[in-house]
């Protein structure tokens, strides 16, 4: 074990690391920001009001998914919400993101691609039968 990260109050149910940063979304609804070479909190992320479930970071900014029903688009330099993606009707599980577009998966069986900037649902794919866990 190369570091041990303290901070959240919760259980962390999501993370993802890239060069010289990890991301932690937990059950205390909020996402951390990490410097990993020193184990520094950065930014704690706060907007969620339920457990952050997933996230994907682009660049300098990670979308976040909620069990709140709503994403979040945070800039990772200055820990500021962005955006609020505002349409699931249960928690969403799953995200990816491009830099151009987020597309969520959630418990409502529902897949949504958004355009971030506007915070506009452009599609809505509906046909599953249950929970959308993953999206690759």
């Amino acid at each position: 074990c190369l570091r041990t990260l303290v901070g959240h109050t919760g259980g962390v149910w999501s993370s993802q690391m890239r060069d010289n940063i990890i991301i932690s979304g937990s059950t205390d609804r909020t996402l951390k920001v990490w410097n990993a070479e020193t184990g520094e909190c950065i930014h704690t992320l706060y907007g969620h009001t339920s457990t952050v479930r997933c996230m994907h970071l682009h660049e300098k900014r990670v979308v976040s998914g909620s069990r709140d029903a709503t994403l979040r688009v945070w800039d990772i330099e200055t820990g500021q919400c962005l955006h609020v993606l505002m349409g699931h009707v249960a928690a969403v599980r799953c995200v990816q993101y491009d830099g151009r577009r987020v597309v969520s998966g959630a418990y409502d069986f529902m897949v949504k691609v958004w355009d971030p900037e506007t915070e506009t649902c452009l599609h809505t794919l509906q046909g599953h039968t249950n929970r959308v866990y993953s999206l690759q």
